[in-house]
């Protein structure tokens, strides 16, 4: 069955690469983007725009007016959102690095302000959208972080995991997950002088359907033919892509990756390919299995 997703964050990385694979499928998308002509010289993507699969929307999801407008536009004439696809983050051009602080954003609730505007500004609807977010393994006190990567994730990303925190808080609310972590800092979940929780429209909690995937670190894309990594005997192995690349299912069977909570060991590296792989191949297949959940996808 055809599904419509709307995506934010789209433009790059990990949005771009599951929207691509979402579109291979046969799948629509509306994007809400800054610049509507990133993909103007995108041989693999603009196809789909010239025909309407892809449907491109001007704006920032820092404004709620456009997340409004996006909205609007991905469920006119009565069309359905089937997921609400949510892969932002912090760009080079919206931070900086200070000696004392790591590297810090501006502003620093970037993802949780546009999170807050997507759900505060969501259409009513008996068929609400699932929502998967993109956070990072370190954001929260169960994370299964490595110990040589304890310096990076305490002190360089201590601003963009701040900010992190208030997007899985809110998530969390949304979809009834039970809230064991820290409270985010009032200046993340604070928007316009408002407290999250006192957001207007904001949805009751429990009432949504959420995926949240924490990745570890990212790395370049395997080769083609390289042999697996070797997963432990109770991890879930997955095929994964090797390439930014749509690839033969001989090269999927090559490769794998493994999904777990923070239980999983190991959680070292991976691509933005392979969690895109996971979400189209594998997250949006098997819903009733990951949905509610926080999860962490490794090599």
């Amino acid at each position: 069955m055809s599904m419509h997703v709307l995506v934010f964050g789209g433009s790059r990385n990990i949005g771009y690469f599951t929207t691509l694979r979402l579109l291979d499928q046969g799948h629509s998308a509306t994007l809400l983007l800054r610049n509507t002509n990133v993909f103007d010289n995108d041989e693999r993507m603009k196809p789909y725009v010239d025909s309407g699969k892809a449907e491109l929307v001007k704006g920032d999801a820092l404004v709620s007016e456009d997340v409004k407008r996006v909205w609007e536009k991905a469920t006119e004439a009565g069309r359905e959102v089937d997921y609400a696809i949510f892969t932002m983050g912090a760009t080079p051009d919206m931070g900086s690095f200070k000696l004392t602080k790591g590297f810090t954003i501006n502003p620093p609730n970037i993802t949780t302000k546009a999170i807050l505007n997507v759900l505060c500004t969501m259409p009513e609807s008996t068929n609400r959208p699932k929502f998967i977010a993109i956070t990072s393994i370190g954001v929260t006190k169960d994370s299964p972080i490595p110990l040589v990567y304890k310096p990076l994730y305490g002190y360089l990303l201590r601003g963009p995991h701040a900010d992190k925190l208030g997007l899985e808080r809110v998530l969390a609310h949304a979809s009834g997950r039970k809230w064991e972590d820290r409270e985010p800092r009032d200046d993340i979940t604070t928007v316009d002088g408002v407290n999250w929780q006192d957001r207007e429209s904001l949805p009751a909690s429990g009432s949504l359907e959420v995926l949240v995937i924490r990745p570890p670190v990212f790395v370049e894309p395997k080769q083609k033919g390289a042999p697996p990594p070797k997963a432990p005997a109770d991890s879930t192995s997955q095929p994964t892509s090797p390439g930014n690349e749509p690839v033969a299912k001989e090269d999927e069977e090559k490769l794998t990756y493994r999904v777990g909570g923070p239980e999983l060991g190991g959680t070292y590296k991976i691509s933005r390919e392979e969690i895109a792989h996971f979400i189209a191949e594998n997250a949006t297949k098997n819903w009733d299995q990951f949905k509610g959940k926080a999860i962490t996808v490794s090599r």
